[in-house]
């Protein structure tokens, strides 16, 4: 999400705009320029799986004419869950099929979306049984002239522990 909401997906158009495309077109149906909205709403295979999701209210979700306010407005609330696992596998749709030539079937994709919704159910309900200590963490710039190395570590519960 944070890369569509930076307009960072490497879509045709911001591919192209970086030299790095030989044209902006849509290599799914070859009719319009890709950029965000188009790939992940308005092409005729993600507008299929946007159309088989039935908690979404279609008429709301096509009435964005903006792809930012449309991620803004979709993502928050309870359907933002949803709305966050749709594009990423919308995404992941694309790539198979441009990338991999694999042909999945919207059924598929709806499928692993679904998969994806339970899984992320269970987690919510399995960490809300028990008291779970978090601490937030934010990242402060160095003092001028100083250089700041940031590392994450982790440790299991088996006590492997590593960092980067």
């Amino acid at each position: 999400m944070w890369l569509c909401m930076h307009n960072a997906i490497p879509t045709n158009k911001l591919r192209h705009h970086c030299n790095l495309a030989t044209s902006p077109v849509c290599q799914q149906c070859r009719k319009y320029d890709e950029d965000v909205l188009h790939c992940l709403r308005v092409c005729a295979p993600s507008k299929e799986v946007w159309q088989l999701i039935s908690s979404v209210n279609h008429q709301y979700l096509f009435s964005f004419t903006s792809w930012k306010t449309w991620l803004q407005t979709m993502s928050k609330g309870a359907f933002g869950n949803i709305f966050a696992m749709t594009i990423w596998w919308i995404w992941r749709f694309r790539n198979n099929h441009i990338l991999d030539d694999k042909q999945w079937k919207t059924q598929n994709v709806i499928h692993f979306i679904d998969i994806m919704c339970t899984d992320l159910t269970s987690i919510n309900i399995h960490s809300s049984e028990h008291h779970i200590n978090c601490h937030m963490v934010s990242w402060t710039p160095p003092l001028d002239e100083c250089v700041k190395l940031n590392i994450d570590g982790s440790c299991g519960a088996s006590g492997d522990i590593g960092s980067g």
